[in-house]
């Protein structure tokens, strides 16, 4: 299998990622991925593997924090948001997700 490695640096880490096409690959490497994806590759398709480390968990206090940073953030959001029900809101967001 040629593969190209390319550095990528995410959060701070530098890791190695490995990119390569779908057409390299063998058999037994097509069928690994495609149990990991849940569905069929395509031959044109690039596949690219990385390994990251583990976040360490927020301490509680931490988490704390985090949560009122959220709602003063989504109050900040709230704030700015038209005359539009909870309802409407909420299948606004719903479409957005889709």
């Amino acid at each position: 299998m040629v593969a190209n490695l390319r550095c990528v640096k995410l959060r701070n880490v530098v890791t190695l990622m490995r990119v390569c096409d779908a057409f390299e690959i063998s058999p037994d490497q097509r069928a690994t991925v495609e149990a990991l994806l849940g569905r069929a590759i395509a031959q044109n398709e690039q596949i690219s593997v990385r390994a990251l480390p583990v976040a360490p968990e927020a301490s509680p206090e931490r988490r704390a924090e985090i949560i009122a940073e959220m709602d003063a953030y989504f109050a900040r959001i709230d704030a700015k948001r038209s005359n539009l029900s909870d309802e409407e809101a909420d299948e606004l967001i719903m479409l957005d997700a889709e």
